[in-house]
């Protein structure tokens, strides 16, 4: 599935130089750089033992807490997925729909309802449910991401493609497991996020 075209790819970006998006932090202050496009920072920290010893240098990166991956479910029973390539990889993925809150959104579930619906086109909503949260690293990310259920009909297939979303597809939960094993699916998102889902599914 390499055969499609790169929608965009990175570019190295001299510190000398514009740095865009991102604004490096002042010299009081613990962070080291901020997007507030994105509301997202990175810090610095030091590990420390109660006494006070020092135990390292770290940093710590600070995302919107209403970011939020989508496990989407169709009336039949099959699972959502979209193929896109990310950039920074370079690399096509089968992934689950994901996105950064936004200060209008009023909480994950409806910044999962709104990124659906701009990857993937119009559908209906029939039913809809948080799963919790998952941590992408805890090394250093500080606020977990939440995982949203969407069971939808009338999928129109509309993606994104200035996103770099190729096409969405459903698949049965035995195709997702075949995936997973084949390395199909690597997206740590996505496997996490299937996993809370087929671990709660029977609760639901």
């Amino acid at each position: 599935m390499n055969n499609h075209s790169i929608p965009f790819t990175k570019k190295p970006q001299k510190n000398n130089r514009g740095l865009l998006d991102w604004q490096l932090g002042n010299l009081s202050s613990n962070i080291i750089l901020e997007n507030k496009k994105l509301n997202v920072k990175l810090s610095r920290y030091l590990i420390t033992r109660p006494n006070g010893d020092v135990l390292y240098d770290t940093i710590g990166i600070s995302e919107p807490k209403g970011n939020s991956v989508v496990v989407i479910k169709n009336t039949k029973g099959e699972l959502g997925l979209i193929y896109e390539w990310r950039p920074i990889p370079e690399k096509w993925f089968w992934a689950c729909v994901r996105g950064f809150g936004d200060p209008k959104d009023n909480g994950a579930l409806d910044t999962a309802k709104r990124e659906m619906i701009e990857e993937i086109g119009n559908c209906q909503i029939v039913s809809e449910k948080g799963l919790g949260g998952i941590y992408q690293n805890t090394t250093f990310y500080e606020n977990p991401v939440q995982v949203v259920l969407l069971i939808v009909k009338d999928f129109d297939g509309k993606v994104s493609e200035d996103e770099g979303i190729k096409k969405m597809e459903f698949f049965s939960k035995q195709a997702i497991s075949n995936m997973i094993k084949n390395e199909e699916i690597e997206d740590t998102f996505t496997l996490s996020a299937l996993a809370k889902f087929l671990a709660t599914e029977n609760s639901l």
